[in-house]
């Protein structure tokens, strides 16, 4: 204890080497040694000691006790004429070996010291400078000369070897690199990677359409996982392959055909560009930070075969994916968390073990995306085409995608609070439903099929929902089934066959334009109140159904056609129903359609006839279509009054492109078409626009993509 007092707390045992008064030494011979590990050799010898560990004053001083180590280099060294070898050479950070022009460097068979990345075999390992002469050899000095008699040349701080003025025979591995040297690095033809290799700040590795074969060990034991070889990237990364002839990135699948390599590593600051690539047997093959200084774009290339992810991105830039095929991968092909957007342009995400894709918060936009049979790795652990979570503030967009035939539901964004928008996409035969979604900030489908799921074809809670000319049909479960806290429109929708549109404790709903065709029932609304106007229902076992103590607010201007029963009130109150056509005058057929308390006198005696008087209720700016467009897009909206109504395009600057309409027009319906000119008659380029309607005070925006 006295011991302890004096010396700040130190008991002077020896698990305290550097006390300056029992262990006054640190170095190779002493326990613990100082040693050090390279390749999978350990404590190693080094050629430095600590002595005469002493205190001064309020400090501890040391001797730093340089000591020529067998095989290290620690000065400038020079070799010339033939030099033998029987075991690995280091030549350590500082020093430099100069081997002279026309030198030998012979190496016997073996390994003398047992030491460095390959125990069995000699090897020149360089961390400081090496400078070899024209003509210099390195070989074997065996008498019968084999392939695999020594190691290599392994270059761990970016040096240079020029395979042009340097002969090298009998080695295993020829000139391994761990780090590349400034400036341009360019591979044409085939090469072999054993080590995690950098591409620092400063370099560009420019990879052509060759192969590159990474080793199924890591000999740097070290990187993001010590057991798999990664491509690091700090500086420029850019794989040029041809349309023919891909790029090949893989390893050696091995006796029992679990090789893996690890992948592309990205760091902030990177700048990758990936054309007409394949990437096999990775374990993530692109992973890292894209930040808004960073940069990855990969197009015309495949991932496949993968043993953990083909993305695993922390975005909080963008990254973009165009044209490229994620298959075989046995996690979630894509995983992308941040704040960022990912861009999938004719992307295809299809066989893969877990969830296609798989956001944590980040953006999604995606044009022409198929997501397909996804979740295969266990049968007991269905998963889902599309799954995001958190995304307060964030965007899932989706133009003319298909999302089909998933193990669990097509999308699940029950923990999604972003936005979503899909555009004329697909939502077709998936093990559960065709989408989930809970407490979104807002739901728009536009254009969307959503067909043949094994439950329901949609089940939305707590979010406002837009949706337009969409389609359910064919469900086991329910079409569209909307619970509490779900409120907006379901405009010009068709639900074909089964329990339609199913409504439990939806407040605030309007239903208009939609066709209702065989289904037991159509609609049934339990303690909901929607607004039930413009509709057809036709073949129905049952049209409405409403049951609870609330109701809907009217059932007004609607067709019904052959329906078994057009109206079933099971609730307590009375529903109005006036204004609607039943097929027919005669009021004993009206009569037999209803059941319970309805109000349906006075009604329509023609079809169609409430549609010529009907005038919107509301403003409403609906959504774009075609959307992406290549040509023409179209663009309607209501006006419930006269109004002067300005319809704006902009750029994705915020700068006005066309306007459409600037003027006063009366109420009702319109629809308008955009050419894709500004207001010189010019096409402008591809890419993200918006349009903005103002009309009295309501102001409404919507977004769209052109593409030529």
């Amino acid at each position: 204890a006295a011991y302890s007092s004096a010396h700040n707390g130190n008991k002077g045992d020896a698990t305290d080497p550097f006390d300056g008064v029992r262990f006054r030494r640190f170095a190779g011979d002493t326990n613990p040694a100082f040693s050090g590990h390279t390749g999978f050799g350990r404590n190693l010898p080094l050629g430095v000691a600590i002595d005469n560990i002493r205190p001064q004053g309020a400090a501890m001083v040391v001797d730093v006790v340089r000591q020529q180590r067998p095989g290290h280099i620690v000065g400038d060294a020079t070799w010339t004429g033939r030099v033998d070898l029987d075991g690995d050479v280091v030549v350590t950070s500082g020093a430099t070996l100069t081997i002279d022009a026309g030198a030998e460097i012979r190496f016997a068979r073996g390994d003398a010291q047992a030491t460095g990345f390959d125990p069995d075999r000699s090897e020149l390992i360089v961390y400081g400078e090496l400078k070899i002469g024209e003509g210099a050899s390195f070989a074997s000095s065996a008498p019968r000369t084999g392939p695999l008699d020594w190691s290599g040349i392994y270059l761990l701080d970016g040096q240079v070897v020029d395979p042009a003025t340097v002969d090298i025979e009998h080695a295993h591995r020829g000139v391994v690199g761990f780090r590349l040297p400034p400036g341009r690095t360019q591979w044409l033809d085939e090469q072999a990677v054993y080590a995690d290799l950098v591409v620092p700040a400063g370099s560009e590795l420019h990879i052509g359409p060759s192969s590159v074969s990474f080793a199924r060990f890591d000999l740097s034991r070290r990187g993001a996982s010590p057991d798999f070889v990664e491509l690091i990237v700090e500086g420029a990364l850019t794989i040029k392959g041809m349309a023919g002839q891909r790029a090949q990135l893989t390893t050696d699948p091995g006796p029992e055909n679990d090789g893996l390599w690890y992948g592309i590593h990205v760091l902030p600051g990177a700048q990758v560009e990936v054309q007409h690539a394949e990437l096999t047997r990775t374990a993530f093959a692109f992973s890292g930070e894209i930040d808004e200084e960073t940069g990855l774009r990969i197009a015309d290339s495949v991932v496949r075969e993968s043993g953990g992810n083909g993305l695993l991105l922390r975005l909080n830039g963008q990254a973009q994916v165009d044209r490229s095929e994620f298959t075989t991968i046995a996690g979630p092909a894509v995983l992308v968390a941040g704040s960022g957007q990912l861009a999938l342009r004719n992307a295809t995400i299809e066989g893969n073990g877990q969830e296609g894709i798989l956001l944590y918060n980040a953006s999604l936009e995606a044009i022409r995306v198929a997501v397909i049979d996804n979740g295969s790795l266990d049968p007991d652990d269905p998963r889902t085409g599309v799954r995001a979570i958190g995304g307060r503030g964030q965007r899932i967009e989706m133009w003319e995608s298909q999302i089909e035939q998933n193990t669990g539901h097509g999308m699940d964004l029950e923990e999604w609070l972003g936005e979503v928008e899909l555009h004329n996409s697909r939502l077709v035969a998936t093990q559960g439903d065709g989408l989930r979604a809970g407490d979104a900030a807002r739901l728009a489908l536009a254009q969307v099929l959503v067909e043949r799921n094994l439950r329901a074809g949609a089940e939305i809670t707590g979010s406002l929902v837009e949706i337009w000319n969409s389609t359910f049909r064919a469900h086991v479960a329910a079409g569209l089934r909307l619970g509490p806290g779900t409120r907006g429109v379901i405009e010009m929708g068709s639900f074909i066959g089964g329990r339609g549109l199913e409504l439990t404790g939806v407040e605030s709903l309007e239903i208009r334009g939609s066709e209702f065709v065989r289904g037991a029932p159509a609609i049934q609304s339990v303690d909901s109140a929607p607004h039930i106007f413009g509709n057809r229902f036709a073949d129905n076992a049952v049209a409405i159904r409403v049951e609870g103590p609330q109701v809907p607010t009217a059932i007004r201007g609607n067709t019904f056609a052959n329906n078994t029963t057009a109206i079933e009130n099971l609730s307590a109150e009375e529903l109005n129903a006036q204004d609607n056509y039943w097929s027919g005058a005669d009021s004993a057929a009206i009569a037999a359609q209803i059941e319970g308390a309805v109000a349906w006198v006075p009604f329509r005696t023609e079809e169609g006839a409430s549609k010529a008087v009907a005038l919107p209720a509301d403003f409403a700016l609906h959504p774009a279509y075609p959307n992406p467009f290549n040509a023409e897009v179209a663009l309607s909206f209501d006006l419930p009054k006269e109004v002067s109504v300005a319809l704006v395009f902009y750029d994705a600057l915020g700068r006005p492109v066309r306007h459409l309409v600037d003027g006063p027009l009366a109420a009702g319906r319109y629809r308008f078409v955009w050419d894709g000119r500004d207001r010189e008659g010019r096409e402008v380029a591809s890419g993200i626009y918006f349009y903005r309607l103002v009309a009295d005070s309501f102001v409404a925006v919507g977004r769209l993509a052109l593409v030529r």
